[in-house]
């Protein structure tokens, strides 16, 4: 469930949920949201990184991942690496070996720039097992067009690449996903 403020992660903690997406950028208010899920007994607790390009976007993940794990996080979501980049291959598994137990899942903003530049379904394939060889648990993606609906070609093909390609990391469908459409995509 994506909350979007701290009473609606509490109403979602109360309500049942099983994982919960945590977009606050306040310790305090993190940590209200982190207590109440564990209390409701919410085991997936991901965090979202704050938005930053260029230079500042590594000091932003690490700044991000300090406090989630200060604040006990299973996972947290980065745009941070370009994740088609062979060069940035070892920052990325440098990050995700001190995220741990910390789980680091790529963005969907980052994901899907990939795919604009990475048409053609090796390129997409190498990307993913580069991605799972650096240790990144889960990609978010709405298959390159920003609504999971319109990239639903896409992202059956990247679920079974994931599917068939051992190490892959999870292909999380994002954007634009909306009940009544669930069972269709």
């Amino acid at each position: 469930y994506p909350a979007k403020d701290a009473r609606e992660a509490l109403q979602a903690c109360r309500g049942g949920c099983r994982r919960l997406e945590l977009f606050a950028r306040s310790a305090g208010v993190a940590a209200s949201a982190l207590k109440a899920a564990r209390e409701a007994g919410v085991q997936k607790v991901v965090m979202h990184a704050a938005k930053a390009d260029g230079a500042w976007a590594p000091a932003a993940a690490r700044a991000d991942l300090a406090l989630a794990k200060s604040l006990g996080a299973s996972a947290l979501c980065t745009d941070a690496f370009l994740a088609d980049d062979p060069s940035e291959g070892a920052k990325l598994q440098a990050f995700t070996q001190t995220a741990k137990p910390v789980k680091v899942i790529i963005g969907r903003r980052a994901f899907d720039d990939v795919l604009e530049r990475r048409p053609h379904m090796a390129e997409r394939r190498d990307v993913l097992n580069r991605l799972g060889a650096a240790g990144v648990s889960a990609v978010y993606t709405s298959g390159g067009t920003g609504d999971a609906w319109t990239g639903r070609k896409t992202l059956k093909e990247l679920l079974l690449i994931a599917k068939h390609v051992p190490g892959s990391p999870t292909i999380i469908v994002s954007g634009g996903v909306v009940l009544d459409r669930v069972k269709r995509l």
